[in-house]
């Protein structure tokens, strides 16, 4: 999981990022990759992003078909500006957390 603002030319995002200007866009590459590069394996991706005190920001599922290695965004923004504090991100895959991230919006 590689936490960012700015996706590269790949979709994912190309310099990662720990402490973020309220105004940006909160960008998550996961990287997955199958066992057998030939064989789609079904799963759901989620992400749930955290504010300092364990409310929810946001949270999002992406169910489809893993086949090699590839690459999956979750991207939220706040127009109005995110408030400065401490944030995390959980990345679960079929409901089992398997990552997280702490980052600091300024």
């Amino acid at each position: 999981v590689v936490l960012g603002n700015v996706p590269g030319a790949d979709g994912q995002v190309s310099t990662p990022v720990a402490e973020f200007a309220g105004t940006d866009t909160l960008i998550a590459s996961i990287t997955t990759s199958t066992s057998d590069p030939a064989a789609m394996v079904a799963g759901t991706l989620s992400a749930k992003w955290l504010f300092e005190d364990g409310q929810v920001v946001n949270e999002e599922s992406k169910t489809f078909g893993f086949t090699g290695p590839g690459v999956t965004n979750f991207q939220i923004s706040k127009p109005d500006g995110w408030p400065a504090g401490g944030y995390k991100l959980e990345v679960s895959l079929d409901g089992k957390l398997v990552e997280s991230r702490e980052f600091t919006v300024k």
